[in-house]
């Protein structure tokens, strides 16, 4: 009988680990197993970048697979160790309205279809509220109660 190298027994308890699902894990949807970090689990083990798997499966493209605890924790390290300030220094990078070039890559299904429904909630928030979005930030005049003779 064979020796089971270090690497093989690591595999096994991964998978082993990977067996039990958790509210701290997301499910891989190739391999149906529960990881804390899927995207680095489909790399190494499906050989598809995380991208290629959320386009595959009708994911949002650029929406993370993490769960909400391990999103936290990486948030607070951001704030902690300062990579924050990167959006800061990409400002300048981003789109600005009516450049052209903006909005021609393919978003995926599900990105439309919540895009479509924050369109419809918007507009049916404003027409309920008279609220005109051009007018953001300016003050509303006051209602004044009471009769006028």
């Amino acid at each position: 009988m064979r020796k089971q190298t270090n690497a093989e027994w690591q595999r096994a308890r991964a998978d082993a680990i990977a067996k039990i699902p958790s509210p701290h894990k997301r499910m891989c949807l190739i391999c149906f197993l529960w990881y804390r970090q899927v995207g680095s689990h489909i790399v190494q083990r499906h050989k598809m970048t995380a991208r290629q798997y959320r386009v595959h499966f009708n994911l949002e493209v650029k929406k993370g697979i993490l769960p909400p605890d391990l999103k936290e924790l990486y948030g607070k390290q951001a704030l902690e160790n300062g990579t924050y300030k990167n959006l800061k220094k990409g400002k300048k990078f981003r789109f600005k309205k009516g450049q052209s070039g903006v909005g021609i890559y393919k978003r995926s299904p599900i990105t439309q279809q919540r895009l479509s429904g924050l369109y419809k909630l918007t507009k049916k928030y404003n027409e309920r509220t008279n609220h005109n979005p051009n007018n953001f930030g300016k003050k509303r005049p006051q209602k004044i109660e009471g009769r006028i003779s």
